[in-house]
């Protein structure tokens, strides 16, 4: 049985807490950046705000740099 190690087990947990951060009925958040029209101080709370793509996007370049110190 061939099972994941060491770069594999990161990528494949880290896909897995934002495939369950999506579809959480809580996590609605995340899927489509905040209107700021909404949400008056919005930017006040929120300083570095992220959307499902934002979150995918660093996921990414973190496994392909860890990748690279490995």
């Amino acid at each position: 049985m061939n099972r994941p190690t060491g770069k594999g087990i990161i990528k494949a947990r880290m896909e897995e807490i934002l495939t369950q951060l999506i579809s959480e009925p809580r996590g609605w958040a995340f899927r489509e950046p905040v209107d700021p029209t909404d949400v008056g101080d919005y930017y006040d709370v929120i300083q570095k705000p992220m959307g499902e793509c934002t979150i995918l996007l660093i996921l990414i370049v973190f496994f392909m740099a860890s990748n690279a110190l490995l």
